[in-house]
């Protein structure tokens, strides 16, 4: 259950959930700090698995399992804008695309 994980994160280390259903993200876009670890907990609602990466070269395939919460550790070492995409389970086809902005926290430049 997502809400008892985040009771465990560790102090500095952020937390988000991005959920797909039906083939589609049900967020529009995510927002990370630059070199901030993040678990992000990846909802399936659909009873097929995928694979989620981000582009370009931030988080490679990883599998996301049907029917169930799947937890990427994710620290982006560049802000700016990436693209998430779930793919097919094979990984052949991007089946959903989200906008992914890399923020440099406040007060830092």
């Amino acid at each position: 259950m997502p809400e008892q994980n985040l009771a465990k994160v560790p102090p500095g280390v952020e937390a988000a959930t991005l959920t797909n259903q039906g083939g589609a993200f049900l967020e529009h876009d995510l927002s990370f700090e630059v070199i901030q670890p993040t678990i992000l907990n990846v909802v399936n609602r659909d009873d097929r698995g995928y694979q989620l990466q981000v582009v370009p070269n931030l988080v490679d395939p990883k599998a996301i399992a049907a029917s169930a919460t799947t937890h990427l550790d994710l620290t982006d070492p560049d802000a700016g804008t990436d693209e998430m995409q779930l793919l097919a389970a094979d990984g052949g086809q991007v089946v959903a695309r989200l906008s992914v902005d890399v923020e440099t926290p406040q007060g830092d430049s």
